[in-house]
């Protein structure tokens, strides 16, 4: 396995709200609740993409940046694993 061949992805939620984060995107409207994590299998690279919902727009957002991330050391992203709702979106996919 190489690199970028697989990425895990996961979300989370905290019950306790945390702090209104100034943004520059229009889709973060809230405090800050939620969170996807992305992990390449090989490099064990981590991203943490803060958000205030699991709202396909907002992951997209993170899956993006994280691609962009791994894009700029080189790295490809192939495929991603995961196992929540908005993961087997088309959006998503």
């Amino acid at each position: 396995m190489k690199l970028g061949d697989l990425v895990s992805v996961d979300q989370f939620e905290s019950t306790l709200a945390g702090r209104f984060l100034p943004s520059f995107t229009s889709n973060l409207r809230g405090p800050i609740r939620f969170c996807t994590l992305f992990r390449d299998n090989v490099s064990h690279l981590m991203f943490a993409h803060m958000q205030t919902s699991t709202n396909i727009l907002q992951t997209l957002d993170g899956k993006q940046t994280f691609e962009r991330i791994m894009w700029s050391l080189g790295i490809h992203v192939k495929s991603n694993r995961a196992d929540n709702g908005v993961f087997a979106t088309k959006d998503f996919i």
